[in-house]
């Protein structure tokens, strides 16, 4: 329980800024909540900022003036335990990724640098 370990991490602020400012996520990108409905007019919850929430959030921020100009920025943050055995003595891992809810769900599936490992814990196998 005393034991010290080395933590690997990236500044979220600065992850989530580069996000942000990456060009190539322009056509997948949402900067404000949206409704979208089929062909029935039913509606339809496709992406993170289709959802009732983002809209509740941007009606907070809409009641303060001083918040004019100010955009909704979900945080989305994952992990897995990851086991690698070979050379490491089945030691456990366990990467933090992070996204930003206004990248589009196909964007965000497509692996183009929209989902990014911030953290790395190594876990040692205790005996």
């Amino acid at each position: 329980m005393t034991a010290k370990y080395e933590v690997h991490f990236r500044d979220p602020h600065e992850v989530v800024r580069q996000l942000l400012d990456n060009p190539s996520f322009a056509s997948g990108f949402d900067p404000a909540p949206h409704r979208d409905f089929d062909e029935h007019e039913e509606r339809v919850y496709s992406d993170f900022m289709s959802a009732n929430w983002a809209w509740r959030q941007a009606d907070e921020l809409a009641k303060d003036a001083t918040n004019k100009g100010a955009m909704v920025v979900p945080i989305i943050l994952g992990s897995d335990k990851t086991t690698v055995s070979v050379a490491t003595g089945q030691n456990d891992f366990y990467p933090l990724y992070l996204s930003v809810g206004n990248i589009s769900n196909a964007l965000r599936r497509s692996h183009q640098g929209a989902v990014v490992l911030i953290g790395f814990l190594a876990i040692p196998k205790v005996r």
